[in-house]
């Protein structure tokens, strides 16, 4: 039999795993849901987990949580979109929140948008996106501008295109990508392979 790992009945869907050794570290916890609302939480504060699970973020209803990751506060964020949209800013413009708030608004999503992507920025480095057909590009992370959390961003793939944004990540010229299809065929490929080319 396969283990229950939250021991939670609510029937919710899981969408991530995090690696955190020591809770007590000063990192902070990002959040972002598929409509666009990100917060920042402190680590320390998921310390003391209770056996059915705990609430890490309030989520308004029609709303889930599309990703979450560790940081350290000091980098950018940058949010990709299904329709090829994306919004660059720093990090420090999402406030520290307490587990059960919902959050603030990251990008502004017109049209039935949604978020596919959350980097958080460190290097100077490539954004490398995906297509729903299997399409990919890296963009210079410089050629998307620094602007203020909550926007409607620029775009990240030629306007009228088709094409749905799946995925998105950081890479730098040397690491490896894994594509995985939705029926278990896995490519890989180096990230220098990939054409660089701007965002339009």
């Amino acid at each position: 039999s396969i283990y229950s790992l939250t021991g939670a009945v609510r029937g919710d869907a899981i969408v991530t795993m995090i690696a955190a050794d020591d809770l007590s570290v000063e990192r902070d916890v990002v959040f972002i849901s598929e409509k666009g609302v990100m917060k920042r939480t402190k680590l320390s504060e998921f310390g003391h987990p209770r056996s059915g699970g705990m609430i890490a973020s309030g989520v308004k209803e029609g709303d889930r949580i599309q990703d979450v990751r560790l940081s350290d506060g000091t980098g950018e964020v940058m949010l990709i979109t299904r329709a090829g949209r994306a919004i660059r800013f720093p990090e420090s413009d999402l406030s520290v929140l307490g587990r059960t708030a919902q959050g603030v608004k990251g990008i502004d999503l017109k049209n039935r948008d949604s978020v596919v992507g959350l980097l958080l920025i460190r290097r100077d480095a490539w954004v490398m996106s995906v297509t729903d057909g299997g399409l990919g590009k890296k963009t210079a992370v410089g050629d998307f501008p620094l602007q203020k959390r909550g926007g409607l961003g620029t775009m990240a793939v030629p306007s009228g295109d088709e094409s749905t944004l799946v995925s998105a990540l950081e890479v730098l010229e040397g690491d490896e990508v894994m594509v995985v299809t939705a029926g278990g065929r896995i490519t890989r490929l180096i990230a220098e392979e990939v054409p660089a080319q701007g965002r339009r």
